[in-house]
């Protein structure tokens, strides 16, 4: 005769089986939301993103093909980040232009410098796929961080 605790077992059963991950979180990923999370930035300012032209070609159902460029606006106080995406490299533009240092910081808390073609604005090349964000400080110590974005397989 079956226990009166054997449907509420099968239940339990199926619960954990269905908590059970089904793979490894890839290694990328928990770094990335680790540096998602540090507080290491706290006393920097966030930009917003306030465009991103992928979102707008979804929005018109449009595609966004691989391998061609995206771009994204970030508004911070008193400044505006645009950046042009592809595959290994960003271009961007700081507004109104200033003098700043802008670093591409990856998801292990690496960095890159940019190369800074004047008028506020710079470019980084040879970029690994993954997360990034750009880290901004201009003449006057003040700085901005992005949220994070990606960067495409070159």
């Amino acid at each position: 005769m079956p226990s009166s605790w054997e449907p509420d077992q099968r239940l339990l059963d199926e619960v954990a089986a269905a908590l059970r991950p089904s793979q490894a979180v890839p290694e990328s990923l928990v770094t990335a939301a680790k540096a998602a999370w540090t507080w290491r930035t706290v006393d920097e300012e966030l930009a917003a993103l306030a465009y991103d032209s992928v979102l707008e070609a979804a929005g018109t159902r449009s595609a966004h093909a691989p391998g061609s460029t995206s771009t994204l606006v970030f508004d911070a106080p008193g400044l505006v980040v645009s950046i042009e995406v592809g595959a290994g490299l960003l271009r961007g533009q700081l507004a109104p232009v200033r003098r700043a240092t802008v670093v591409v910081v990856t998801a292990d808390g690496g960095t890159t410098g940019v190369r800074d073609l004047g008028h506020g604005a710079f470019t980084a090349t040879d970029l690994a796929d993954g997360p990034v964000r750009l880290r901004i400080v201009d003449d006057a110590q003040r700085t901005v961080l992005t949220p994070w974005f990606r960067v495409p397989a070159a």
